[in-house]
């Protein structure tokens, strides 16, 4: 009786940031921040449609995705979907 508590996927696999993907809202400010700061594979959106999420690509770590750029994408994230350990 009642509903349901949703599982939320939590990354861990950076040794200074967790990444809670149910917060995220597809902002894209950290995909714009690793870009910019030209990490080796940084952020993306994965998926289609209303699927889409934001990942590393090619199946790689959150520690190869945010080498660099890591604390200015926690301090971007509107809902702290990206925060320190």
């Amino acid at each position: 009786k009642g509903s349901k508590r949703q599982y939320v996927k939590t990354r861990t696999d950076h040794p200074l940031v967790i990444f809670e993907e149910g917060k995220c809202i597809q902002c894209g400010l950290c995909i714009r921040i690793t870009e910019k700061a030209g990490e080796t594979y940084g952020l993306t959106f994965l998926g289609r449609g209303f699927d889409i999420e934001v990942g590393v690509p090619l199946n790689e770590s959150l520690g190869r995705g945010l080498e660099k750029t890591a604390a200015a994408c926690v301090a971007a994230c509107p809902t702290g979907a990206i925060s320190l350990k």
